[in-house]
C-alpha cells in the first residue's frame, strides 16, 4: 500500500500512483527470487529487501518498480531516476516503454520542484556540478551527475563526466549508453571518441572476467547487440544455475538460445533444465527448440523427462575440456543425453 502525503506536489503524487499501479500488475509489493517470495514490508527494511532481490536478478522488473516506488515515497528522485534508467539495459520492449514513461514523469517532476525555488536550485546545481566534473570518482559524484542530468539533458560536459566515472566504476555499459546520448548532442566532440573507446575497453575487460567465472562481471558487461552478447548470456545463465538461481539462469539461457538457435551447447543445457516458472517465457517451447537442434525426437525427449524429474537440479557438475567453454549439466541425465546427441545421428 502506498502511503500518500497530501503535501507532495501533484506530479509526484501522479508518478507514485502510476508506479504503484504498474507494480500491482506484477504482484503488489512482492519481490520474487528463484524458489522464494519476499514480502518487502515484512523484512525489516523493504528498500534493502527489494534491492537484494534486484541485485541477484537485474531483470526482475517487478522488484525494480517496487524499489522505485519506495524511493519516490521517500522523495528520492535521483535514486528513482537512476534505477529506472539502469533498467533500460535489461528490459523487454513493453517494459522499456513503461520505464521511459516513468523516467519522463520524474524529469518533469524534478523541473517543477526546481521552479518553486530557483535561487536554491541554482546554488545546489552549482555545488553538484563541482562534484560531477571534478576528478573524484565515487557514488556521491556519480549521483551528482545523474541529478543534474535529470533537468540538464543537453549538457554535454555532464554526460562526458558521468560516462568517465561510470567506466571507472565497472559500469561500462551504462557509460556507453550515456555516450550514445552525448553523441547525439555533439557527434564531433574531440573527447567523445576517446571516452567511448575507454568504456568499450573496460567492458571487454569485464567480459573476460565473466568468461573466467565472475557472475558480477557477466551482469555488468552485457550489452545488447554486442558481438559477445551470446557468450555472456550463455555463461551468465550457467553461473546463475550453478548458484541455484534457476529462474534467472533459465531466462539468460533462453536469451542466448534466441541469439543462436542452432548452438548445440546452449541446447544441451536447456534440455537438461527442470521446469521452472519464468514470467513471460515459455520454457517448454525453448526445450522443443533445443530438442530439434540436438536432433532428439519427441519420443526420445519424453523418455528423457522422467530422468530429469528425479534428478536434483542443484547437483550440477562442470565438464571442462581443453580450449573449450565449460558446459554445466545435471548429472542425472547426462549419459542418456550424450547417447542421443553424440552418436552417429548427431549433426
Amino acid at each position: 500500500m502506498v502511503a500518500f502525503n497530501a503535501s507532495w506536489p501533484v506530479s509526484l503524487l501522479l508518478t507514485v500512483a502510476l508506479i504503484a499501479a504498474s507494480t500491482a500488475a506484477y504482484g503488489a509489493t512482492v519481490c520474487t527470487t528463484d524458489g522464494a517470495r519476499h514480502e518487502c514490508a515484512a523484512r525489516g527494511d523493504p528498500l534493502e529487501a527489494c534491492l537484494g532481490v534486484l541485485q541477484k536478478n537485474p531483470r526482475n522488473h517487478r522488484a525494480r518498480l517496487t524499489l522505485c516506488q519506495i524511493h519516490l515515497e521517500q522523495r528520492q528522485l535521483t535514486q528513482a531516476h537512476q534505477l529506472l534508467d539502469q533498467g533500460l539495459n535489461a528490459c523487454t520492449r513493453n517494459q522499456c516503454s513503461e520505464l521511459r514513461l516513468l523516467l519522463s514523469n520524474i524529469e518533469e517532476m524534478q523541473q517543477r520542484l526546481n521552479d518553486t525555488d530557483p535561487e536554491g536550485t541554482r546554488m545546489r546545481q552549482a555545488s553538484l556540478r563541482g562534484y560531477c566534473t571534478g576528478p573524484i570518482t565515487s557514488t556521491r559524484t556519480i549521483d551528482a551527475c545523474r541529478e543534474l542530468l535529470i533537468t540538464n539533458q543537453n549538457d554535454l560536459d555532464l554526460h562526458l563526466a558521468l560516462a568517465t566515472k561510470l567506466a571507472k566504476r565497472d559500469q561500462p555499459v551504462d557509460a556507453i549508453r550515456v555516450l550514445h546520448v552525448a553523441s547525439a548532442i555533439s557527434p564531433d566532440h574531440p573527447e567523445l571518441a576517446r571516452i567511448l573507446e575507454a568504456a568499450h575497453n573496460a567492458r571487454r575487460e569485464l567480459a573476460g572476467r565473466c568468461m573466467e567465472g565472475s557472475l558480477t562481471a557477466c551482469e555488468n558487461a552485457l550489452l545488447t547487440g554486442a558481438d559477445d552478447e551470446f557468450d555472456l548470456q550463455f555463461n551468465l545463465g550457467k553461473l546463475l544455475i550453478s548458484g541455484n538461481e534457476t529462474a534467472a539462469g533459465a531466462q539468460a539461457l533462453l536469451i542466448a538460445q534466441t541469439l543462436a538457435p542452432e548452438d548445440r551447447e546452449v541446447a544441451r543445457v536447456i534440455v537438461n533444465l527442470n521446469q521452472v516458472s519464468v514470467p513471460g517465457i515459455d520454457l517448454l517451447a525453448a526445450k522443443r527448440q533445443a530438442n530439434m537442434t540436438l536432433g532428439i525426437s519427441q519420443v526420445e525427449a519424453d523418455a528423457l523427462q522422467p530422468m530429469l524429474a528425479t534428478s536434483k537440479e542443484v547437483e550440477y557438475s562442470t565438464v571442462a575440456a581443453d580450449n573449450q567453454e565449460d558446459a554445466v549439466q545435471p548429472v542425472a541425465a547426462i549419459a542418456y543425453l550424450n547417447d542421443l546427441t553424440e552418436d552417429g545421428r548427431s549433426h
